[in-house]
């Protein structure tokens, strides 16, 4: 279809559009109208809760049990829909206390421990002097690997945890072994080439 504007069309026509009165209009179809929103919002009109009043992508099915997945504007909505939810019977609706965590509870508790184990630790320092033992550098490295044991004051490597007889096994007949043994001969290192193994 080809519209024209209104300036280009004729006299006659042009008289009968400039006398259009929209509000004239309106007044007249009015219950046309209104029968035209309702059928628009007949999703909406009709919904009991808050969430039935949300738009389709704003739906959650957990947003019955969890406030927060709702938008902030409906919060109200869901606690006037649900007056028992928080223990009130009125229309009204009170916010809970958040309660503090677990953590946050045993705070003093874990507080004077500390404290009481600070000033036992003070009371017998020299005694725990005798009985610490010191860490290699390398401790971390070894504390991943091997069975650790205290011997003459120091932690040192035991036995390692992993097995690796296969490992050694090939390496022994590809290129070289190497054989440490921690204790006692904690510095000592034999290298075994493949024609003497």
């Amino acid at each position: 279809m080809d519209f024209k504007p209104i300036n280009d069309l004729p006299e006659s026509t042009y008289s009968q559009y400039a006398c259009f009165d929209v509000l004239r209009l309106a007044t007249v179809r009015g219950a046309e109208l209104a029968s035209f929103e309702s059928s628009i919002n007949v999703l909406t009109s009709t919904a009991l809760t808050g969430l039935q009043r949300l738009p389709v992508r704003l739906r959650r099915r957990a947003a019955s049990h969890r406030i927060n997945r709702l938008p902030r504007r409906f919060h109200k909505h869901h606690h006037l829909a649900n007056p028992n939810e928080n223990g009130s019977k009125s229309g009204t609706f009170r916010i809970k206390n958040k309660l503090k965590s677990r953590r946050y509870r045993r705070r003093t508790l874990r507080l004077l421990a500390l404290h009481a184990r600070f000033i036992t630790t003070n009371k017998h320092n020299n005694h725990l002097k005798k009985e610490k033992s010191f860490w290699l550098p390398t401790h971390i490295w070894h504390a991943k690997r091997f069975h650790m044991i205290t011997k003459w004051g120091w932690r040192l490597p035991y036995a390692p945890t992993n097995k690796i007889f296969k490992a050694c096994y090939k390496a022994s007949h590809k290129k070289c072994n190497v054989i440490w043994t921690p204790l006692p001969t904690y510095l000592r290192t034999l290298v075994t080439p493949r024609e003497v193994a």
